[in-house]
């Protein structure tokens, strides 16, 4: 990495020595001046190498808050305050702002924060939901600029932006995915990121994967070198930007870009032996995508945004900063999410607290986002409201995930929730008997999500004796049968009517488009929701059981309700409120009489498939065709 830096360095210093020729005739109106924030942004870097070096018990933190304290004491300088231990923003007399950034990583220079060495993890919970609105735009924009932590640092592992996008395309090949890490070169990388953050609204689903800032995020180009090598002129530094993509000076004047400084430090304790390799000559500045930038773009009403970076949900306009000698100052942003929210986009992903603020990402943090949502919006076409959550009501934070670094954080949504890939229908009406249903997506599938009270012209049998006289000393009469729970019509309602195996098998008992499971369907099903020892607990209803309704959180949306059972051998009914058995309409290949069914109990998280006597009274469910 370093090597290609030196390089892109060698290359910037050949325009800029080149632009001198043409000084003269550059002339700033505005009053504003960049060289002074590149002389400015040099001074800090100095200053801070200065007092880590001087004091060797100091934190990079510290070191930081340090540098800033001797900054904000500068006559040119017109406000700067430290953050997180992460960064240094400072305003000029003259308007202007410039960063300074530290970016801590591990002994192997993996950031902490964004890219690093983890793999994405998989989000196991999947629930479809029904949306109301369609997704049909399927391109998808990975902005992954910085190659040093998404790509070349991440050579010991396989790399994130590669990684996520292999995975949509595996869940449909219909994606079309423009991955920008891919086009990371020295020639012509500043305008071709540029262009596709202008482009985003054209896109579906956009994933922003950087280092952020509370107003604005970094691209992965150096525009300008701090090094006596450089000519430090405006003209020169002019010529220098807009080389790389015309226009840029005059809009970084404008505020819709800034230069920041950024390098990666060793989290270790000895973390100024690494100064003179980190802060590498020629070191050299990034350019940062303002707010400003973002609500210059056209609309992104038809798409969606994931801020995968640090202070994604930043949305404060003000904060008050205490100042060394006493008393305070205000802060002011244009808040990055804000920024966003000003074009409707359909749903904005981004980390936030309540109150507004935002704060550094964890790196695992980040990358099981990552992970979680892409599965969820494009494998599992949940809703944008269901897709960004660990459960049914919680939102994932970085403790999910056992990521220290931003622990208590919410992974949050700001939009619409109810957009998909695909919608599942709400209800089902069954014009037979004027029975509704509701209806639940789990993975490729379209269940019923209540238990079935269809009768038609199934006998009813009410009566033990009648109902044992069917297995008729054990040469079974195969009648469709079908009772309530203690012949109790009352139980119909909320646990449904018990049938014999009979009468699932008739072909009658669902609506048109509808049947009873196979037995290989309830094992496709139990197995999306994890296999038999953890199914059970997200396919139980969290109301209606006998305690302890061990791990029941309802998650798959299912609802599985305890219906009991009606025994073949006496006609007497049993377990209403600790289990539930659903009849499949796959027979046993070794004993005919038998028949597959799934039980849920109230003691167990278990989803387990067992084969009973098809005369038994279970309850049934039904799967869209």
């Amino acid at each position: 990495m370093k090597s290609i830096l030196v390089s892109l360095g060698v290359f910037v210093i050949f325009i800029l020595l080149n632009s001198c020729e043409t000084a003269e005739k550059t002339v700033v109106s505005s009053g504003k001046s960049l060289s002074k924030v590149v002389q400015t942004i040099d001074t800090v870097r100095k200053k801070f190498i200065e007092i880590a070096r001087a004091d060797l018990s100091l934190s990079p933190g510290e070191a930081l808050a340090k540098t800033e304290e001797w900054l904000s004491q500068q006559p040119e300088v017109k406000q700067s305050f430290v953050m997180d231990d992460a960064f240094i923003r400072f305003t000029l007399q003259s308007g202007l702002e410039g960063y300074f950034t530290i970016n801590l990583t591990d002994e192997n220079g993996l950031s902490l924060t964004r890219g690093g060495s983890e793999v994405a993890l998989d989000n196991p919970l999947t629930l479809k939901v029904r949306s109301e609105n369609v997704l049909t735009n399927k391109k998808v924009l990975i902005f992954s600029p910085f190659v040093s932590d998404t790509w070349y640092a991440s050579l010991y592992k396989e790399a994130e932006a590669e990684i996520i996008e292999n995975k949509i395309k595996s869940y449909d090949n219909e994606f079309e995915v423009t991955n920008l890490y891919k086009a990371d070169t020295s020639d012509g990388k500043l305008a071709r990121q540029i262009k596709e953050l202008e482009s985003m609204g054209e896109y579906g689903l956009v994933i922003l994967n950087t280092h952020g800032l509370p107003d604005g995020f970094y691209t992965s180009s150096w525009v300008y070198g701090l090094s006596s090598q450089f000519d430090t002129t405006e003209a020169a530094i002019r010529e220098g930007i807009d080389y790389l993509r015309p226009g840029t000076y005059d809009q970084i004047l404008e505020g819709y870009f800034k230069f920041a400084y950024y390098t990666n430090l060793a989290n270790v304790q000895n973390w100024q032996e690494f100064l003179d390799e980190r802060f590498m000559d020629p070191p050299v500045l990034y350019l940062v995508v303002t707010s400003k930038f973002i609500k210059s773009i056209p609309s992104l009403e038809n798409t969606i945004i994931f801020g995968n970076m640090c202070y994604s949900g930043w949305n404060l306009e003000q904060v008050e900063k205490p100042k060394p000698g006493g008393g305070s100052y205000k802060i002011e942003y244009e808040p990055i999410r804000e920024a966003f929210l000003s074009h409707n986009p359909i749903a904005y992903y981004a980390y936030a607290y309540p109150d507004g603020k935002s704060a550094k990402v964890g790196n695992k943090f980040a990358k099981a986002m990552e992970d979680s949502l892409t599965r969820s919006l494009i494998r599992d076409l949940d809703s944008t409201g269901r897709a960004y959550r660990n459960s049914e009501v919680e939102e994932f934070t970085g403790q999910q995930v056992n990521d220290p670094v931003s622990p208590d954080m919410p992974f949050k949504l700001f939009g619409a929730e109810n957009y998909s890939y695909d919608n599942c229908q709400e209800e089902i009406f069954d014009v037979r008997d004027g029975q509704k249903y509701q209806v639940v997506c789990i993975g490729d599938q379209v269940w019923m999500a209540e238990n079935l009270r269809y009768s038609g012209n199934i006998t009813q049998i009410i009566d033990e004796d009648s109902w044992v006289a069917l297995w008729n000393d054990g040469n079974p009469i195969e009648q469709p049968a079908w009772s309530h729970y203690n012949n109790d019509p009352a139980n119909d309602a909320v646990y449904g009517k018990l049938y014999n195996w009979h009468a699932a098998n008739t072909g009658q008992l669902c609506p048109a488009g509808w049947h009873i499971p196979t037995d290989e369907e309830w094992g496709e099903l139990i197995s999306f929701l994890g296999g038999r020892v953890d199914a059970g607990g997200k396919m139980k209803s969290t109301t209606g059981w006998n305690p302890p309704n061990f791990n029941a959180t309802n998650s798959s949306g299912f609802s599985g309700f305890p219906g009991g059972l009606r025994s073949i051998l006496d006609g007497q009914f049993s377990e209403l409120g600790s289990s539930g058995y659903w009849w499949s309409s796959t027979t046993m290949s070794t004993i005919e009489q038998q028949a597959y069914f799934i039980r849920l109990n109230s003691i167990t998280d278990f989803a387990d498939r067992f084969n009973g006597n098809k005369l038994s009274g279970m309850s049934c469910r039904c799967v869209k065709d």
